[in-house]
């Protein structure tokens, strides 16, 4: 890349980030625990060459398997501490095989406590963390691990219902535009493939199907199946954590909403909700959100005609564990992590009478953090990480 042109992008960036308040995506914490004893596997020990791996010896050492098997790109690192400090670790891109412990073998530390590993992860590929017993003895112990992982910067689009055209907004202001879907289609945004990128979906309330997509492109459906009654609201979500969104509803004539943790098989059915409970009022507008940053998305309500927002941090039955007051009637909800990047999805709305998304960095009630132009006014809002930066 010339110069010129990376000083360009860079003055870019900065404006984007004063007008959305986003600044630099943080990241996510997260603790693996876990034990390795003599009752675990084994496999030929491979020597270290800190930070990466050497040949593999003869000797056998047990171990224990951390699997990363749909990973978001960029930096990813470990922090390891064990008992008496038994335990090293190895880490493997695309698979890890015992019987060749040497392959695909990409990093390594057994320098003493803390183990530490810092790489950075493709997209689209699996990693695995093995944690192995690193003594003659072989009696194991206890261990504990401290990941750290990129956490995106959510952005947001808009669609117009009248032609199934999007507009894909992403962290510098450009704008990826293409069709996808019928007028009248139901727009929404997740991650369908687990790669960590938010694609379309479409809910088509004249056949009550809804039409799944892989990528930010024209193109079909890659996903397709029977999804609910005509009226229901299709909520997209990870509600297990599993790293992966599912298609949920909202059925509006109950108030209740049901939580499914899979997708529907191709030209099949949705199938049978996982669990369902009551929340809200009439004519509430329900979203999703991971609002305490647990890694699990929860569900919320808009109320449009006094502006308040509830949401529950739990997928049960029971009076909101927040409230606050942010927007007009009339507003179009959305979520995501913006502003205080942090794993915690905060709300959004667009304006059609000005033509402006404006945002919260905190679930509180207050004016928006920060805010910007685009759209049209009959346009439909979606946000997510579109993964086109």
């Amino acid at each position: 890349m010339r110069s010129s042109r990376r000083v360009v992008f860079t003055l870019v960036a900065l404006v984007a980030a004063l007008i959305m308040g986003t600044g630099t995506a943080g990241a996510l914490t997260a603790t693996h625990t876990g034990t390795v004893g003599p009752d675990d596997p084994s496999m030929p020990v491979v020597f270290i060459m800190p930070p990466v791996c050497g040949a593999m010896g003869v000797t056998p050492v047990h171990y224990e398997v951390i699997e990363f098997l749909h990973p978001l790109e960029g930096t990813h690192s470990f922090s390891m501490t064990s008992t008496d400090g038994f335990a090293s670790a190895y880490l493997y891109e695309d698979s890890f095989d015992p019987a060749n412990p040497a392959e695909n073998c990409v990093a390594a530390d057994n320098t003493g406590e803390p183990i530490e590993i810092t790489y950075d992860f493709l997209r689209g590929t699996s990693y695995f963390l093995v944690v192995f017993d690193d003594t003659f003895a072989q009696l194991g112990g206890d261990f504990e691990v401290v990941v750290q992982s990129p956490d995106p910067i959510h952005t947001v689009g808009l669609v117009d219902p009248a032609t199934g055209q999007w507009h894909l907004r992403n962290q510098v202001g450009a704008v990826t535009t293409f069709f996808y879907g019928n007028p009248g289609d139901v727009p929404f945004m997740g991650d369908w493939d687990c790669d960590g990128i938010d694609t379309p979906g479409l809910f088509r309330q004249s056949d009550a199907f809804a039409y799944l997509r892989n990528s930010n492109s024209q193109g079909i459906a890659d996903i397709r199946f029977f999804f609910g009654n005509p009226s229901d609201i299709p909520l997209a979500g990870d509600f297990d954590g599993d790293g992966c969104d599912s298609l949920s509803i909202y059925r509006p004539s109950e108030q209740r909403f049901y939580i499914i943790n899979e997708l529907g098989a191709n030209n099949g059915g949705l199938g049978a909700a996982e669990f369902s409970f009551l929340f809200g009022n009439p004519g509430d507008k329900p979203f999703t959100g991971d609002f305490d940053g647990d890694g699990i998305d929860e569900v919320g309500l808009h109320r449009e005609s006094t502006g308040f927002v509830y949401y529950r941090n739990t997928l049960t039955t029971g009076i909101a564990d927040n409230e606050f007051f942010f927007g007009n009637p009339g507003d179009r909800f959305v979520t995501g992590d913006w502003g205080i990047v942090d794993g915690t999805d905060t709300p959004g709305l667009f304006r059609p009478g000005t033509i402006t998304f404006y945002f919260r960095h905190t679930n509180t009630q207050g004016n928006a953090d920060s805010q910007f132009a685009f759209g049209i006014p009959i346009w439909l809002p979606v946000a997510g990480n579109f993964g086109l930066d």
